[in-house]
């Protein structure tokens, strides 16, 4: 073989190796996150707030018109209650800011970016029937949803 050959090759190994080690650097933060929204939705369906067989979605977006929110960085977290959930008074609500409480409690602000709010999606057959924004304050706390919550799902969005 050529010398050159076995230079342009290892070039090529050597690039390709590099491109490889950035993109699982570029992905660990996603993957952090979905690990996160693993575990917080697996304690929720243990406790039956959550529908059975549903998945908990969670990703960090910056604010933008997708979003009820206008500015900053945060959270989206889309989850599917229980029926039980969603028939007590005051349930979805305590159901949001559980999974608010939990995913914040694991979540260490991946790539230097400080969450500023949290926007919840109540889930049913592939399709939000619920959104609600929760801002987090100067201080850290949670400040109420905007719009506010239902406290019983109607039944005529069904």
């Amino acid at each position: 073989m050529r010398k050159s050959y076995i230079v342009s090759m290892a070039i090529v190994l050597i690039a390709f190796v590099g491109m490889m080690l950035a993109a699982d650097m570029a992905l660990k933060p996603m993957r952090k996150t979905m690990a996160i929204g693993t575990d917080v939705a697996a304690m929720l369906s243990a406790r039956g707030d959550l529908a059975p067989d549903s998945k908990m979605l969670v990703f960090t977006v910056k604010a933008g018109k997708a979003h009820l929110a206008t500015e900053g960085f945060g959270m989206v977290i889309e989850l599917q209650p229980s029926d039980a959930v969603r028939k007590r008074p005051g349930r979805l609500e305590k159901l949001a800011r559980r999974a608010i409480r939990e995913i914040d409690r694991l979540y260490e602000g991946g790539r230097g970016t400080s969450l500023t709010w949290f926007e919840v999606r109540f889930m049913e057959d592939g399709k939000a029937w619920h959104r609600a924004l929760f801002a987090v304050g100067p201080d850290g706390d949670l400040r109420p949803p905007a719009p506010a919550i239902p406290a019983v799902r109607v039944a005529s969005l069904r």
